[in-house]
């Protein structure tokens, strides 16, 4: 996850463990019974290494969710705690899930009792709903302290373009064959608001960028599993009765318009990238892990389609876009769904989720697998 290097991570992850150990203290926690609770300056490397590591999975969370941590004085407006506070559950989910994936790819296991780094067990890896209340407060305080750490650097929260995320295809696809209206489509090209500059990357870079977030994959398996997806989707759509006058997708793989192919090119980067927060992985098959169920991913398929749904609604609301009551509206930038997860029809939800549970079927396909990621930073942190 690339960082932007006017952000001082840093000094941003020694105020955020500085507010952590407040947090604890307050708490009637101690040293004796939490190692991290100790002053930066006292804190053992390998702890200041797992701190690093948080701050860097927090930045990637809300990159993925359609947030960007800009200067303040960098072109949007900035989002607040308040604003940001409805998400700040699945977020803090997020947290979790990976957080549990990455220990269990390591050895350890749950058992009740104290943690014991010996036998490498932790009564918090268990799911997200199991997990006690006052568990749960500690990953949404993490984001609620993050607001006004960043306003004393001089940073803020923006809702981005997914510029490097969408790999600028709101630039290249001037009509957009969306999946989630069943409706012609006309032309028009998303702009930002007045006043706001979209950074733009060279070949080179965006090449770079591609290449960073899909480092296990060939160009041959994305291909494989965008038409895999683009043909589970016509068939869905075939099958309720939607015709290729009504929606220019329902094509087949060799004749989409390139910016269409694309189009589901970067969905399966985007899915690949919120995998990788959950803390799983996609490989080719013959890598050392055991694979993903597909009964384990469907649990984390709402979660995963919740993750899609934000991320394009922040995209749309950046770029100008507003919610509508009506049709969706290319030339007045207007979109009925662009609605938090709790208001957005059951209908628009399930599509979300099709694609989720698709995808153990396309990466087998394709020669790949789900497995756990292998942690990045040491494990004896606290979560």
């Amino acid at each position: 996850m690339r960082v932007d290097q006017s952000v001082p991570l840093e000094p941003i992850t020694r105020a955020l463990h500085e507010a952590y150990l407040a947090h604890r203290v307050a708490g009637q926690e101690s040293a004796e019974t939490n190692p991290s609770l100790q002053p930066w300056e006292q804190l053992p490397e390998h702890l200041k290494d797992s701190n690093r590591v948080a701050a860097r999975q927090i930045w990637g969370r809300l990159e993925a969710l359609g947030y960007a941590i800009v200067p303040a004085d960098a072109p949007g407006d900035p989002v607040t705690f308040a604003d940001l506070e409805p998400s700040a559950g699945l977020m803090a989910r997020l947290g979790h899930i990976r957080w549990v994936n990455e220990r269990l790819a390591a050895g350890w296991a749950y058992a009740p009792g104290p943690k014991d780094l010996v036998r490498r067990t932790h009564p918090s890896l268990v799911p997200w709903d199991e997990l006690p209340e006052e568990e749960r407060v500690k990953d949404r305080e993490q984001l609620r302290d993050l607001f006004p750490i960043l306003e004393r650097f001089g940073l803020k929260v923006v809702r981005h373009h997914g510029v490097e995320l969408r790999d600028l295809l709101e630039d290249l696809a001037l009509e957009e064959a969306d999946p989630r209206v069943g409706q012609p489509e006309t032309s028009a090209e998303p702009t930002a608001p007045a006043g706001a500059e979209t950074p733009k990357l060279t070949p080179q870079e965006l090449q770079e960028a591609r290449a960073a977030a899909m480092a296990h994959l060939s160009a041959d398996q994305v291909e494989a599993l965008a038409r895999g997806l683009h043909e589970g989707y016509v068939a869905r759509r075939m099958a309720g009765r939607v015709s290729v006058l009504q929606n220019p997708a329902l094509r087949p793989w060799e004749r989409l318009p390139e910016h269409l192919r694309d189009s589901n090119r970067q969905t399966i980067r985007e899915l690949v990238q919120r995998l990788d927060l959950l803390g799983f992985q996609v490989a080719p098959a013959p890598w050392p892990g055991e694979p993903v169920s597909r009964g384990e991913l469907e649990q984390h398929g709402e979660t995963l389609a919740e993750m899609g749904h934000l991320a394009w609604r922040n995209h749309r609301l950046a770029a100008g876009w507003s919610s509508t009551d009506g049709t969706k509206d290319l030339l007045a930038k207007q979109h009925p769904s662009l609605v938090p997860w709790e208001e957005l029809p059951e209908m628009e939800r399930e599509k979300e989720r099709e694609i989720v549970r698709e995808l153990p079927a396309l990466l087998e396909a394709a020669g790949l697998k789900l497995r756990r990621r292998i942690p990045e930073g040491p494990l004896e942190e606290p979560e």
